[in-house]
């Protein structure tokens, strides 16, 4: 491999990068230093008073956990031996709810007992656990140094020419045959990911107290009711039934997956109908890959997607959401097309069927502006202009039919969120407030960016951005650019908006999850990277093996954890930073030894 910049800078360049690297995901993903615990003394407790009833108390004991003002990511609280719910950015759901939430704001705990009890007089122990050498202040410093550092490691190459790949590697490029040997185990292996996460083993049923189904005793998500009136509506249910349905604008999953819901019953077909539509999108993207990039990226993107834990979270229960992961990779090769420059009349249909896609779950966020950004970039006004037209007719129509056909109302608690927070910004109210929440907004998002798909691939996304300025040297793809984009502008939208008040908070690190569809963008860079590899020294290659090896494994220890007994508290610590929505964590193992860890058919 010809040297690219002086040698002993740039190995100290890498280290460096690595070494952030760990930083980063030790205070941001998963603890690599053991916990310490701080018991809070009773005589520190002090109630928050705030002129009407109020379930939330206080104690300085935060300022000597090392933890600055907003870092109620890092602190662990116990109850008598027990963890507590999550931590909340809004402090008016400790006062008015509690039941155990709690936060760190300027230097101090703040926090509810799980009964609401007086915590100075209900007997109990309160501990705090944090981990040394993990606070946003911290984290924050190693994300600075890994950019600094990768940005020195592309401008030491700056001027040289991307390394061509021989043609020795173009040899490698897979047979067709072994291509479809490929594509098979990496679809196998994806589908028993998904099979192991259906009946009492689906992460999303321990999300909170989970429905148990009297008759099998597999477990679904508390919302189950919300999910299985779109059946019922579908299988012509009376008005009564599905009036006022909360997921009616998400209708093509029930759809697509009706004729198996009515053989085999909502539960049992509709979780069947997922597991095809994960695989199925799977596969129809690995070809997209394929088509776009190369056989080398294909293969790669098939092995790192085979295990995302993202199609596992979903994929094992018969709810829209099953619809995020396929959706998602579809979407994303919906883009790729865009990008490649097509007739009206090509860009009109694909448009479309993008726009279909919306009425699955609502991605319209993140695809209808990416594909306008997208051909903007490319100088085709009016491509963007049909593009956006036609991508929201489907969405549009549907909306007008359930308001308009149906008498439904397309505002509710979900719906009305965004609302709340686009007035915010209209009444700012308390200045020193909203610049307490900026603050904060930056630590809040590498904890996101790492929690919203997995810890691992997030991880391997920012290690390859690092060595691609000394390997394969591509640039991001302006696909992958605008997908980033536009969840950083709805990220920050949501995290800087002033203090409000409302059913849901759109902030915080509790629901990672809105962030999961960047992941095609990590993958693509991934795989294009694969592609254009160029061969390595021994060391390196070997080094780079291990690294996304490591990756693989994390990523099956994160997938396959509820039936393997959640080795290393991995899946459980993943799963829950995903999206906590108010559980506690340790109630997830709780129900798996309860009901047991039963996929469907045991």
């Amino acid at each position: 491999m010809p040297t690219l910049a002086p040698r002993k800078i740039k190995v100290w360049l890498l280290a460096a990068c690595a070494g952030s690297l760990v930083v980063l995901l030790h205070n941001f993903a998963i603890p690599l230093l053991p916990e310490v615990r701080i018991a809070i003394p009773t005589n520190s407790i002090q109630p928050e008073t705030t002129g009407h009833v109020s379930h939330a108390y206080a104690s300085p004991i935060a300022a000597k956990l090392g933890a600055s003002p907003n870092d109620h990511c890092i602190v662990a609280l116990f109850e008598d031996g027990q963890p507590l719910p999550t931590h909340r950015t809004d402090e008016n759901a400790i006062r008015n709810n509690g039941h155990g939430l709690y936060l760190i704001r300027n230097g101090r705990l703040i926090f509810s007992a799980s009964d609401n009890t007086d915590p100075r007089t209900n007997g109990r122990d309160y501990d705090a656990y944090y981990t040394p050498l993990r606070s946003r202040s911290i984290g924050c410093a190693a994300a600075v140094i890994f950019a600094a550092v990768t940005v020195g490691l592309y401008r030491l190459n700056r001027r040289t020419s991307p390394p061509a790949v021989s043609i020795a590697s173009v040899a490698t490029e897979a047979a067709p045959r072994r291509f479809k040997l490929h594509l098979a185990g990496a679809a196998f292996l994806l589908l028993v990911g998904l099979y192991v996460s259906t009946g009492t083993l689906s992460p999303y049923a321990h999300n909170a107290p989970p429905h148990v189904d009297p008759a099998s005793g597999y477990l679904y998500n508390l919302d189950h009711v919300h999910f299985k009136v779109l059946f019922q509506f579908l299988d012509g249910a009376d008005r009564s039934v599905w009036d006022g349905a909360l997921f009616l604008r998400r209708i093509l999953f029930p759809v697509l997956a009706y004729p198996f819901m009515k053989l085999w019953g909502f539960e049992i077909g509709g979780t069947l109908a997922s597991l095809l539509l994960n695989v199925s999108g799977f596969i129809a993207f690995i070809l997209i890959v394929r088509r776009f990039t190369g056989e080398r990226a294909a293969v790669f993107a098939a092995w790192l997607l085979a295990l995302y834990p993202g199609a596992a979270y979903w994929g094992g229960l018969p709810y829209v959401y099953s619809t995020i992961f396929p959706f998602s990779l579809l979407l994303t090769g919906g883009l790729l097309a865009l990008h490649r420059g097509n007739s009206p009349a090509r860009v009109a249909v694909i448009s479309l069927l993008m726009g279909i896609a919306y009425l699955g779950y609502d991605l319209v966020f993140y695809f209808l502006p990416a594909s306008i950004l997208l051909l903007l970039w490319r100088r085709q006004v009016v491509s963007a202009v049909l593009s956006g037209a036609c991508q929201v007719i489907p969405l549009l129509a549907w909306l007008m039919f359930l308001r308009h056909g149906l008498g439904q109302s397309l505002t509710n608690s979900n719906s009305a969120t965004f609302d709340i927070v686009l007035k915010a910004y209209l009444h700012p109210g308390d200045l020193a407030r909203w610049w307490e929440i900026a603050q904060a907004a930056p630590g809040i998002g590498l904890s996101v960016f790492f929690a919203s798909n997995f810890i691992f691939l997030p991880a391997v996304f920012l290690l390859l951005l690092a060595v691609n300025a000394v390997t394969s040297r591509i640039v991001l793809h302006p696909v992958e650019s605008v997908l980033l984009a536009v969840a950083a502008a709805l990220f920050f939208f949501n995290h800087l908006a002033p203090d409000y008040a409302g059913p849901w908070q759109m902030r915080g690190t509790w629901i990672s999850r809105l962030y999961q569809p960047i992941f095609p963008a990590l993958v693509l860079f991934a795989a294009r990277w694969f592609q254009g590899l160029p061969p390595l020294a021994p060391a390196p290659r070997f080094s780079l093996a291990a690294i996304l090896l490591a990756a693989g494994i994390g990523n099956a220890l994160i997938v396959f954890g509820p039936l393997l007994f959640n080795p290393l508290a991995l899946s459980e610590t993943a799963f829950f930073s995903f999206y906590d929505c108010g559980a506690n964590p340790a109630g997830y193992e709780q129900n798996l030894q309860q009901h047991g860890r039963r996929p469907l058919g045991f």
